[in-house]
């Protein structure tokens, strides 16, 4: 992270500025704060352009929908997954993967949010009552 304040603020608005609408890169706008960042002196424009793509990295994950299960997903369920989540989230993508840890049921993930269905999870939540 970059130490001054204002130079951190100013990535803040461009990585804002960056998106459309939708959660969307904005090319154009994009390359021009990166033309912008690269017009700095060469070690400040390596770590602002290092700055900027990392946060403008998370905040397109703050879009895309996570889901795991031990089995592939099936496509209406997707659809039903994304419809429950884009009432909070404005959802752009969609990731399935295949995780046998969960034992069953399903895990979604979007920005900071999980919600855990799986058999895993409430097991481990059995096991923490039985030793409460």
């Amino acid at each position: 992270m970059i130490r001054n304040r204002r130079l951190n603020n100013l990535i803040g608005k461009m990585v804002k500025n960056s998106l459309d609408k939708n959660g969307q890169v904005d090319e154009k706008k994009a390359l021009k704060f990166v033309k912008v960042l690269k017009s700095f002196k060469s070690g400040l424009a390596l770590a602002s352009l290092i700055e900027f793509k990392k946060r403008l990295k998370k905040e397109l994950e703050k879009h895309i929908l996570y889901i795991e299960s031990v089995t592939e997903f099936p496509k209406e369920l997707t659809k039903e997954a994304v419809k429950l989540v884009f009432k909070n989230y404005a959802v752009t993508s969609v990731e399935n993967k295949i995780n046998p840890s969960l034992l069953g049921g399903i895990r979604l993930k979007i920005a900071d949010t999980v919600l855990d269905d799986s058999l895993l999870k409430k097991l481990e939540q059995l096991e923490k009552k039985l030793y409460e």
